[in-house]
């Protein structure tokens, strides 16, 4: 057993010197550009401004009742804002509690903020659900000039933070239902960017691409690593499949680091690549890897992918790919799917449960030591215990090793916790059987098991015993739509050993076989003419089943194969699984619409101009499945005059606030161009809507031009898929203007909760 930890020493004395050095030495040089994706609009911050504003904001901390020892909690996206006060907390000696702005529901952000003792709360832009959060002193801004002028114009304050306080506490899924705060040291967070240093080469010329969001231990240690050296961080507000070549590209940059979800989205981007002279390479991990996906990429875009390893428990990495190993060995090692070799500041081994190590190519879990490791969980000794053992901690995951050309190679076999990894995102199974019990009490046992999917690296499925069968909905009470379940599966009975304990490895293979033995869906969209009768039938029966509430009639349809844009969604097999209904407009006439039966001549689309310059997408309809998008109960109770008065108070809040899955679905990428954005706000647009209050949504998709390249997702959804047909309908004709006439789906149930 080795006995030393070959180090990489931290090149300062404290993060204010870090800061200041680089102040010192190259003020002018930007130290993060922070790029809005949406916008392109940037914001540059110099390492002489960086240092003002993080000493600015210690005082601003001291000021508002934090000192040593004390948290305070973010809540908002990517944003310089969250670097400068997890800088300025390290100053100070107190630790930041990031949340999930995007995957946290309201009662975990409480969870968070309750068993952090967090004393702020800092917040840019809306969050609908921080009325349910605990007693709490909130700060808020919507834009940085407006968080810069709240800062004090100097700070005299005395640094007290050391390299043995927490810099953050950032919270990972387990085997039970409430997350785990992991206590990282900034000494740990330093130890490990040097570590990385070291792996990478990076020196003050590397630029680095900053994708994944800032509350992920990847972000986190990747800005640390270019701040140890000089460099320059990227910060995009978000991660944008359609604007990543074009980042790359605009600010040269050098590295950047992804998760397997994100390589799969670039390989069908193809014709948004060109060759970026100054990139090196992309790190890649926290998830599950695919080598066949890893060398496609590379034989694509020639560019190599270097896989590495670690966890939010060993502040990110310990294990990577050598960068600087030849052509050949760079293609077998690839092929292999090793984590790569072990990084500096840290050991890895391969032990059993008493720390005892395995020789080469015996079985083992994949064990950590060294100056990175987490100091434990908050608030849970238990856990603790069970996963940091005598110096090392216990990752969870099986593995083995073995030597090439002199160097010792790791490999993962498997999870030995019952974590599933979606998208590198830890989501635990019993937190999800958990919620599926509180919400369905028809369920008599369920388990939640990870199946192979080529995107996420892992979806989610639920196999249950149940009294009677059901739909999940698409955002089950106590988890986020990413954690819902995309597959459901009924049997008469689950595996389990003979104390009684369910066989989750057993449901997990049954589960994998099933997935594989599905047909494979192909999808098409195309005009619905007047003389298919039954395809007629059959658009208006999905309609109806999706949205009772708001029924339409035979004539209707019949009417609008005649006089607008009709198009169905059909799969080879199964026939038509959905439709959209569109007509055209003069942009004049569009400024003026108030309701949805004025739009489409009460769902006739009779006013379909054959001269107008705006495409209107007026109704969306797909088959009830497990994973539609859209809502799919509606409510005949009355709107009383309560919500009546609620929903004018808030309409504009919920819209904003990225929770609707209607809305949120056309927000998101389609074609390869961005997704749309809220035009306008009709109220009373469609009185009987209750789910929506009878509020209106016009999303506006961006301008379409001669240069726009739109092209089909790979794999689309049979909804993705039509509005797709609608944006090269109107590139193909000459409509620069596309909007969607939609609807926020859960309006009303949001009010009720108020």
């Amino acid at each position: 057993m080795k006995t030393s930890i070959p180090g990489v020493p931290i090149p300062v004395e404290s993060v204010e010197k870090l800061i200041a050095r680089h102040a010192k030495n190259t003020p002018e040089k930007a130290a993060i550009i922070a790029v809005n994706v949406d916008t392109d609009e940037a914001e540059t911050i110099s390492y002489k401004r960086l240092e003002h504003l993080v000493r600015r904001s210690a005082g601003w901390l001291t000021s508002l009742g934090i000192g040593r020892g004390d948290r305070f909690a973010i809540l908002m996206h990517n944003a310089p804002e969250v670097l400068i006060l997890e800088l300025a907390g390290a100053l100070i000696g107190a630790p930041t509690v990031p949340l999930d702005s995007k995957r946290d529901t309201p009662e975990r952000k409480r969870f968070k903020l309750t068993d952090t003792g967090a004393k702020v709360l800092f917040v840019k832009d809306d969050q609908s659900d921080l009325q349910t959060m605990p007693d709490i002193l909130v700060q808020r801004w919507s834009t940085f000039e407006e968080f810069e002028g709240m800062l004090p114009e100097s700070s005299s304050i005395s640094p007290t933070g050391t390299f043995e306080d927490h810099y953050v506490i950032l919270y990972t899924s387990g085997t039970t239902a409430l997350p785990k705060g992991v206590l990282l040291t900034t000494r740990a967070c330093l130890l490990n960017a040097m570590g990385i240093i070291a792996w990478q080469k990076f020196t003050q010329d590397d630029v680095f691409n900053i994708v994944l969001p800032l509350h992920h231990i990847n972000s986190t240690e990747f800005c640390l690593a270019m701040l140890l050296v000089g460099g320059t961080i990227i910060l995009n507000s978000r991660y944008s499949a359609s604007k990543f070549w074009h980042i790359v590209h605009t600010y040269n940059v050098t590295n950047t680091s992804i998760v397997p979800t994100i390589l799969h989205d670039l390989l069908v981007r193809q014709n948004e690549f060109f060759a970026v002279p100054t990139l090196k390479r992309i790190c890649i991990g926290s998830a599950p890897v695919l080598p066949e996906e890893t060398i496609r990429f590379y034989d694509t875009f020639g560019v190599r992918v270097t896989q590495g390893y670690g966890q939010t428990e060993t502040a990110l990495r310990v294990a990577g790919v050598p960068i600087d190993i030849s052509e050949t060995e760079y293609q077998k090692i690839v092929k292999s799917n090793t984590i790569g070799t072990e990084l500096a500041n840290n050991h890895l081994a391969i032990m059993d449960a008493d720390n005892n190590e395995k020789k080469e190519g015996e079985e083992g879990e994949i064990c950590i030591a060294g100056p990175v490791l987490a100091d434990g969980y908050l608030n849970n000794p238990d856990e603790t215990a069970r996963s940091f053992k005598d110096s090392w901690f216990h990752s969870g995951d099986l593995g083995t090793w073995k030597m090439i050309n002199g160097k010792r190679y790791f490999y993962i076999i498997g999870r030995i916790k019952e974590i599933i990894i979606k998208g590198g995102v830890n989501l635990s199974p019993s937190a999800i059987e958990d919620a599926l019990l509180k919400s369905f009490p028809e369920i008599d046992e369920v388990s939640v098991v990870g199946y192979p999917d080529a995107r996420m690296g892992e979806e989610i499925a639920a196999v249950v015993v149940s009294k009677k069968r059901f739909i999940l909905p698409d955002q089950v009470p106590g988890l986020s739509p990413y954690e819902t379940p995309k597959k459901l599966f009924f049997v008469e009975g689950l595996p389990k050993t003979s104390t009684g304990k369910i066989q989750r490895v057993e449901v997990k293979k049954s589960v994998a076989e099933l997935v594989q033995g599905e047909h494979p869906k192909h999808y098409y969209a195309r005009q619905i003419t007047a003389e298919e009768a039954n395809v007629i039938k059959k658009a208006l029966k999905i309609n109806n089943a999706r949205f009772p509430f708001v029924p339409s009639t035979l004539k209707e349809f019949i009417a609008r194969t005649h006089n607008g844009l009709f198009w169905g969604v059909f799969e080879e097999s199964e026939g038509l699984v959905g439709s959209l209904s569109c007509l055209l407009l003069n942009h004049g006439v569009v400024e003026k619409l108030k309701t949805w039966n004025k739009t489409t001549d009460n769902g006739t689309l009779a006013n379909h101009d054959p001269q107008g310059d705006t495409l209107l997408c007026v109704a969306i309809s797909v088959e009830l499945t497990r994973s539609n998008l859209v809502s799919k109960q509606g409510s005949t109770l009355p709107h009383n005059e309560k919500l009546r008065r609620l929903g004018a108070q808030h309409i504009e809040e919920y819209v904003k606030s990225g929770n609707d899955p209607v809305l949120e679905f056309h927000r998101k990428s389609k074609g390869g161009i961005p997704g749309a954005s809220v035009w306008k706000i009709l109220k009373n647009g469609r009185p009987e809507d209750e789910e929506a209050m009878g509020y209106n949504v016009l999303m506006k998709y961006p301008a379409i031009t001669e240069e726009t390249k739109i092209v089909r997702s790979n794999a689309p959804s049979p909804a993705i898929l039509l509005i797709e047909h609608a944006l090269l309908w109107a590139k193909e004709h000459g409509i620069k203007e596309v909007i969607a006439f939609s609807r926020p789906s859960g309006f009303k149930k949001f009010l009720s909760g108020i």
